[in-house]
């Protein structure tokens, strides 16, 4: 009985994946006409093919590029707070936006920075919480960037009493 069932199943299965792979040619009802075309006797132009771009709209993406990744600010006395501006270019085709700033105080623009245009990300460092010694910070820039929407960005420094 076992044997019947699988044997069923196994054709049904069979039968399910074959269909879906055979394309079905609908049978045509409109008979041909073997009138002659209206402008027989004039010059005929091929048919208007549309652009593919006009078919697919191509997404307009930003992409941040920064000028420089990491900053050293060199010894800096503990209990200071210094700030430093990392410049920015949008090299992308559409606007690009600033979403958020992560592992440090920060000043930016949220405004969108259109297709070639810049911008800075100011990086506010206070070391008075640091211990003193060579420090190295972190932070993450989140953009509407495809591909690459997270840029880290680098501070370092040696703080001193």
């Amino acid at each position: 009985m076992k044997r019947i069932i699988y044997i069923t199943l196994g054709c049904t299965l069979f039968s399910i994946m074959y269909a879906q792979q055979t394309p079905v040619k609908p049978k045509s009802k409109s008979k041909v006409s073997q009138k002659a075309p209206a402008n027989e006797g004039k010059s005929r132009q091929a048919p208007s093919v549309a652009k593919r771009d006009s078919l697919v709209p191509v997404p307009q993406v930003a992409r941040i590029v920064f000028e420089e990744e990491t900053h050293s600010f060199g010894d800096i006395n503990k209990g200071l707070e210094v700030v430093y501006g990392f410049k920015f270019t949008n090299a992308g085709a559409g606007p690009l936006v600033i979403l958020d700033v992560q592992g440090a105080r920060a000043d930016f623009s949220r405004d969108s920075i259109p297709a070639g245009g810049w911008g800075v990300v100011n990086i506010i460092c206070s070391t008075g919480s640091y211990d003193i010694g060579a420090f190295r910070k972190e932070v993450m820039v989140t953009t509407n960037s495809v591909g690459q929407p997270i840029k880290t960005i680098t501070l370092l420094g040696v703080v001193t009493q």
